[in-house]
């Protein structure tokens, strides 16, 4: 598996030690809309997202993407998160769909997992290996939160 995607114009590896392949753990993610995209698996730094100002090396979570690990409260947390403020928007805007999120499996060589710091327990960055497409993913369901 290589990295040097996620490391172009990097002169440090975003990939420690604490970085670890993950097969067997069932992770969500957010999704833009109503089924999974590649977007939905795209990092701020690959959507052309600018970057708040970094500090303490944080670029490398700028390139990976947030996931979550699945449990019984992430209906609770993906509500609270994504709420108020975006749906004001939709509602304005005349969008009215349910939020969704996906839970899946990540297939070997899709990447590597880094359980997230100061942040909720069940927080993880993945870095992308070079050959991650969407059939690097296991997808189990497709879950409403709102």
């Amino acid at each position: 598996m290589t990295f040097d995607e996620l490391h172009r114009d990097l002169n440090y590896n975003c990939i420690t030690d604490d970085c670890k392949e993950d097969t067997s753990t069932i992770f969500t993610r957010k999704l833009a809309g109503q089924e999974v995209k590649e977007y939905d698996f795209q990092s701020h730094w690959e959507r052309g997202m600018p970057r708040r100002p970094i500090k303490d090396n944080k670029e490398c979570e700028w390139r990976s993407i947030s996931i979550n690990r699945n449990h019984e409260d992430i209906t609770d947390y993906y509500k609270e998160k994504f709420s108020t403020a975006n749906e004001i928007k939709r509602i304005r805007a005349g969008e009215r769909l349910p939020k969704k999120y996906c839970t899946f499996k990540l297939i070997k060589d899709a990447g590597v997992v880094k359980k997230g710091q100061n942040r909720p327990p069940y927080h993880c960055s993945l870095f992308k290996s070079d050959g991650f497409s969407l059939e690097k993913i296991n997808l189990i369901n497709i879950e409403v939160f709102t």
